[in-house]
């Protein structure tokens, strides 16, 4: 992938001066970074430089790296109904530039037409986040996806990786996880099993032991699951766009 090439010998990135006419060849520069996405079995690899005599207009070559059989997608969590599928970044950048139907196109489920997706500022958000980590992306958005039908009910995401630094009043190396369910697919327990899966993922995998959820006191069905996962309030949050919100802990020991 595109970290195997710029490893080993010294790569010369082929970024130089848009020919014009009269102009002499194109140069060669060091390359000093590399950008990388992937989706499926491609990744796209965008060469950079920061050479201070580098001319100002640069052509940025774009090299596309076929991977073959390997399976560059994170591995889905599963449950004994659902798949917990995480949403590449071409998902929810074509979720952002053209709804449902360009978001389809990256999907290996069905997104049924009426159904909401999450909102594009909190899509926007997660993926400055994921740019600016990528360690992140395996705790961002996951589509609930019910195998017997292989469609989409509703999605579930981790705020931040472990440790989340806005928890540190709650616990050292706590998660905080939110979710939504269709109104249609509501009342299956599908909301439930799949917090539980996320929740055991992440302490299987990162030894998160302890979890928040911040719910409005209003939200009276989200503030019976959450007692029936063990979940207890401990406090209360002004959410910038929510507004009051109870929060409310669990430790994996607790959880059922």
């Amino acid at each position: 992938m595109c970290d195997e090439v710029d490893s080993g010998e010294r790569l010369l990135a082929h970024v130089g001066m848009e020919q014009q006419p009269g102009e002499g060849a194109v140069r060669d520069y060091p390359a000093v970074g590399i950008w990388r996405t992937c989706s499926k079995r491609t990744c796209f690899c965008k060469i950079t430089t920061r050479r201070q005599d580098a001319p100002k207009r640069l052509r940025i070559r774009a090299v596309i790296i076929t991977i073959g059989v390997m399976d560059v997608r994170i591995p889905p969590i599963e449950t004994d109904r659902l798949r917990l599928v995480s949403l590449s970044v071409e998902f929810l950048k074509s979720m952002i530039e053209g709804g449902r139907g360009a978001a389809q196109a990256f999907a290996d489920f069905v997104i049924p037409s009426d159904r909401s997706l999450p909102e594009s500022i909190w899509v926007k958000r997660r993926l400055e986040m994921i740019e600016a980590d990528p360690e992140q992306h395996p705790w961002m958005y996951r589509a609930i996806v019910r195998k017997r039908d292989n469609r989409m009910v509703g999605h579930i995401s981790f705020h931040h990786k472990a440790p989340d630094p806005d928890l540190v009043e709650f616990s050292e190396l706590a998660a905080e996880l939110g979710y939504t369910v269709e109104a249609e697919y509501r009342r299956n327990g599908y909301a439930r099993e799949s917090a539980v899966a996320m929740m055991h993922w992440a302490y299987r995998e990162h030894g998160v032991r302890t979890f928040i959820l911040s719910i409005s006191p209003a939200n009276l069905p989200s503030l019976k699951m959450a007692e029936s996962m063990s979940f207890r309030r401990i406090g209360e949050r002004m959410d910038e766009i929510d507004g009051l919100e109870y929060a409310m802990r669990a430790d994996i020991e607790d959880i059922g």
